[in-house]
């Protein structure tokens, strides 16, 4: 298959290598991911949490841009 163009967006990045309190929690948030962590109220998968807070950010024009017509992979870091 050739790509004429590839259009990339991103709302939720993953730090590995930073010291910040964002990088942390980035990191934080991957792991309950990975492990299947469930939290909040009322108790909820971190799959389920992640799916509702991209669910409910699609109306942004580049995520409807990204979302409208096709499926999209979404790569998820493999190692803790």
């Amino acid at each position: 298959m050739e790509w004429a163009e590839l259009t990339c967006v991103s709302l939720l990045t993953y730090c590995p290598r930073d010291g910040t309190a964002e990088a942390e929690r980035s990191r934080d948030i991957q792991t309950a991911l990975k492990t299947g962590k469930v939290g909040g109220d009322p108790p909820t998968s971190m799959c389920r949490q992640i799916a509702g807070f991209i669910r409910s950010h699609l109306d942004l024009p580049p995520l409807y841009a990204a979302f409208a017509s096709r499926p999209v992979l979404v790569p998820t870091p493999r190692a803790p």
